[in-house]
């Protein structure tokens, strides 16, 4: 790449003249930003608000201190949730706890007794401010981590100058932003206008990261249902293309592994399943792959090869379930050979995955239906992944076979 030998400083300021070119480092220190600059802008405007009741110079450190535990207790979830991987979905979860933060705040009084740190961190003051830097924190974090990642030994030194370029100019923004706002808006609450500038930024990240959301509303949802063990994830590459394979238990099988590796899969999925209302929507934000036998719509059969193809090309990772159909007697159904056409058409690394326990489950047929009966709440249940195979060595035969070992003889 051009920008790898030139000066860090000129190239950092090239990549955000042309922020689409460079937007996997760009929009990252852009998030990052946003987040140190409404923490600025706070710490500005209260300031501001409780400087006849403390000592400047304590208050800041005070409030500082506050916002910095909140950090922490963020950097404590964003590591536990992410795992190696940045956990992408909490950054528009953020976003909106920033918006309801802030919308028509009302500022708490000061503790009239407060003797110490610990005061003010009980009171509604202090818990305020740990508020704030907590879902700054889970705003900028991940997108810290993402950077991070994506920072190679060569593009190292530019991106870190694009981050300290991008927090600069957000702490000048942070720093000049509200008074420039009271004085265009002198009747409006200051914090609605900064909650109308986070709903703008909501709507943004939604948009450029809508499938990291549903992904984590993903892992939100199956861990309400069930304890879910993750064995070997490892085998699975952090980046590149990859298709996985899986076993097809139940109606949720496409969420229980979404939910749970790091990396967002585009999921093949059954024609009719895809197109129920309201679920369709869901299906089509993340990128799901309906398919259809030929016999019913060639068409969509060839579409979604199509899909595929391009899906791989592009270093994503797809997950098909090679039996075709949900198992209705919780044994593995024969591995049809539509995975040999994929990987015929796009050589990549095929990782067998293998869901267990399952079977039994309100959405899976083992009641001779899916969702009759009452369902068993935090059922274990377990996903894991085997070693890569290489292309050449991934018939359908030796998938199933992988497949099956995985699973073992728990259903």
């Amino acid at each position: 790449m051009a920008l790898a030998n030139e000066w860090p400083l000129w190239a950092a300021i090239k990549m955000l003249i042309s922020p689409a070119r460079n937007r996997d480092f760009v929009l990252p220190a852009l998030g990052v930003a946003s987040g140190v600059a409404l923490l600025v802008a706070h710490l500005q405007l209260w300031g501001q608000a409780y400087a006849a009741a403390l000592e400047p110079t304590y208050l800041a450190l005070l409030l500082l201190s506050l916002m910095a535990l909140g950090l922490s207790a963020a950097a404590v979830l964003v590591l536990w949730l992410s795992e190696g991987q940045p956990q992408l979905g909490l950054v528009p979860v953020a976003a909106v706890g920033l918006v309801f933060f802030d919308w028509g705040l009302l500022l708490p009084e000061l503790p009239a007794e407060a003797g110490g740190f610990v005061d003010y961190l009980s009171s509604d003051w202090g818990q305020m401010a740990l508020w704030l830097g907590f879902w700054a924190g889970l705003f900028s974090l991940p997108q810290l981590g993402l950077l991070i990642q994506r920072s190679s030994a060569q593009t190292q030194r530019r991106s870190t100058v694009l981050l300290l370029l991008s927090v600069a100019a957000a702490i000048f923004v942070g720093c000049n932003g509200p008074a420039l706002a009271a004085q265009l808006m002198p009747e409006q609450n200051i914090y609605t206008l900064l909650a109308i500038a986070g709903w703008l930024v909501s709507a943004f990240v939604l948009w450029r990261l809508p499938i990291a959301f549903l992904q984590f509303f993903a892992w939100v949802f199956i861990h309400l249902f069930y304890r879910i063990e993750a064995r070997d994830l490892h085998h699975i590459p952090a980046r590149g293309p990859v298709l996985l394979v899986c076993n097809h238990v139940s109606f949720i099988d496409s969420f229980v592994v979404g939910g749970t590796i790091k990396r967002p899969p585009r999921f093949v999925m059954d024609k009719g399943f895809y197109e129920v209302p309201v679920m369709n929507w869901i299906f089509r934000t993340a990128k799901a792959i309906p398919i259809a036998p030929a016999k019913k719509d060639p068409e969509m059969l060839a579409r979604a090869y199509d899909q595929i193809a391009a899906e791989l090309q592009a270093g994503e990772v797809v997950l098909v379930f090679p039996e075709g159909a949900i198992t209705w007697d919780g044994e593995m159904i024969a591995f049809k050979e539509g995975v040999e056409r994929i990987l015929k058409r796009t050589p990549v690394r095929v990782v067998p995955i293998a869901l267990r326990g399952l079977w039994g489950s309100w959405f899976s047929r083992s009641s001779g239906g899916t969702f009759k009966g009452l369902p068993r709440p935090w059922k274990k249940i377990q996903l894991r992944a085997g070693e890569p195979l290489a292309p050449e060595d991934a018939s359908a035969a030796e998938l199933q076979k992988r497949v099956q070992a995985l699973r073992g003889d728990w259903q």
